[in-house]
């Protein structure tokens, strides 16, 4: 069974994740390690639950959200900001100078 991950995962979760096992349908929590529970819908919590946070779709979540996980979230759309930047810096100074030619004549 494949587990897609989706982007922007935390280290732990990501963790967690990689050491899941293929559980059956005869397979229980009994079975899982002690930090795996099973839910009646299928899915497992993972880990430790701290707390339910209830959500909305307008919600602002930096609110709830821990700092390191805001640290995470602010340092990998920094560096995908300055990526982005980096590789349009060719294009730029090549409009840049179109322009320039453009005013002398």
């Amino acid at each position: 069974m494949a587990v897609e991950k989706p982007i922007g995962f935390i280290p732990e979760q990501e963790q967690a994740i990689e050491q899941m096992v293929e559980v059956d349908g005869s397979a229980f929590a009994d079975d899982l390690a002690p930090n795996v529970e099973m839910m009646e819908d299928g899915s497992a919590l993972i880990g430790e639950q701290e707390q339910v946070i209830t959500s909305s779709f307008d919600m602002n979540i930096a609110e709830v959200l821990d700092d390191d996980t805001l640290n995470l979230i602010s340092s990998e759309l920094r560096q995908a900001f300055e990526d982005d930047k980096a590789s349009r810096k060719d294009w730029e100074e090549t409009y840049k100078k179109g322009l320039d030619k453009k005013d002398n004549h």
